[in-house]
Formats: C-alpha cells, sequence, structure tokens
C-alpha cells in the first residue's frame, strides 16, 4: 500500500488506484477478459473472436512499408487526425 504521509494523493483516490489495480490484475495478461470467466473451461462455449481494423494504424503501417529504405533509426511515426479540419 502507498505510503499516505509521504503522497499527495487523498485517502480516496488512493482506494481507487488500490480498486483499479485489484481489477486490472484480475484479467487475463493475453486477452484482457475477467480470469473469473476465462479461464472456466465450462464457458468455452461463451467466447468468439471478432475483428476490427483501426484505419490510424492502417495509415500508418502503410507509410512505414512505403517508406522503409528511406527510415531512419529511432524515428517515431505517428498519426494526425485530420478530421474535422476545414479544406481549402
Amino acid at each position: 500500500m502507498w505510503d499516505v504521509t509521504r503522497s499527495r494523493w487523498d485517502e480516496q483516490s488512493l482506494l481507487l488506484l488500490e480498486a483499479f489495480e485489484m481489477y486490472d490484475t484480475s484479467l487475463c495478461g493475453g486477452c484482457a477478459q475477467s480470469s473469473i470467466h476465462a479461464l472456466n473451461v465450462a464457458n468455452t462455449r461463451e467466447y468468439t473472436v471478432d475483428t476490427v481494423n483501426c484505419i490510424g494504424c492502417n495509415v500508418r503501417e502503410t507509410w512505414s512499408e512505403q517508406n522503409a529504405e528511406t527510415r531512419i533509426k529511432g524515428e517515431k511515426v505517428y498519426v494526425i487526425n485530420a478530421m474535422g479540419k476545414v479544406v481549402e
């Protein structure tokens, strides 16, 4: 537990943090499902898989593939969301 006397956090904030940590550690590290349910083989038929494509990741990965030869070591590539910008 945190040393409340040396912290700027109040007691309620510390309790909320502790509750979140308890919740977070109760999840499966691989799929983030509740371990109580995900580790019970009786629930095998209750789980399915779905996919989604992130447009931002797609744009970044496509750019990285197209510019692989000119990339600099340590270069960070990030996505800029231009939705809502006025196009002139």
